[in-house]
């Protein structure tokens, strides 16, 4: 079992550095995950690194692992 499945989890500056290292991070250990950043293209290359699976919601994205922008 995951540490963080089943929890939500906010992560701001998620677009690059510490940010993305500690979205990747959540999502591996099952958390649900919401990224913040300036920049929507960064925030894709976040990810991108970690998911497979993605799907459009209306302008949003979302995936199988639970990450929304």
């Amino acid at each position: 079992m995951n540490r963080f499945e089943g929890k939500v989890v906010i992560v701001t500056g998620a677009g690059s550095g510490i940010g993305a290292g500690t979205a990747r991070r959540f999502l591996q250990e099952g958390a649900f995950v919401t990224l913040n950043g300036r920049r929507e293209r960064k925030l894709q290359e976040t990810i991108g690194s970690t998911v497979v699976s993605m799907r459009p919601t209306g302008n949003r994205t979302s995936s199988r692992s639970s990450v929304s922008l």
